[in-house]
């Protein structure tokens, strides 16, 4: 696909808006319910990288960094919504005293340890299951492969030895 495509898909879809939060719309083209249906791999697959906090909500959304996407889904013991309302605008610093009535002991000490900018950064979404932090289609279909996020632990399935083995060659397949 060549970015005019892109932009007319863009343009059409989702706008001013941002992928994540496009819908699928009536009657959509096939390219576009294909692309559609990947955003799910891409949300199972990836975490926020925390900037500023402005975009990230703190509940029910993968932003503790580490190999595997990690969502907090404690019972919400105040008001906070975005992950901004924990980072003190001035110094840059967490606000330790809200982090603390917020979360568990561990929690606490896990998101303290996440560094913050000393400048207004946006938030980025990264991919965790590469060490390079970036999707492409072979890791999505990777992932795939091991199983869906979603199970009650979150715990990934391991692919036989057999399936390995596939895998490599199917990737190392010249197409054109």
């Amino acid at each position: 696909m060549d970015r005019i495509q892109a932009h007319a898909l863009k343009e059409k879809y989702y706008g001013s808006s941002e992928f994540l939060k496009a819908e699928l719309g009536s009657q959509p083209l096939a390219i576009w319910r294909s692309i559609w249906a990947a955003k799910g791999l891409l949300l199972k697959g990836s975490s926020w990288q925390v900037g500023n906090g402005k975009s990230i909500l703190v509940w029910n959304v993968a932003w503790f960094p580490g190999d595997r996407p990690y969502i907090i889904s404690l019972p919400r013991v105040n008001k906070v919504i975005f992950l901004a309302e924990l980072i003190d605008e001035q110094s840059g610093k967490w606000k330790k005293s809200v982090v603390s009535t917020t979360f568990s002991e561990q929690e606490f000490r896990r998101i303290l340890s996440i560094p913050l900018v000393q400048y207004d950064l946006s938030d980025r979404l990264r991919w965790c299951h590469e060490k390079f932090r970036e999707y492409t289609v072979c890791n999505g279909y990777r992932l795939l492969l091991r199983g869906f996020l979603g199970t009650e632990n979150d715990l990934y399935n391991d692919i036989g030895p057999k399936k390995q083995i596939f895998y490599k060659q199917l990737w190392q397949t010249n197409v054109i």
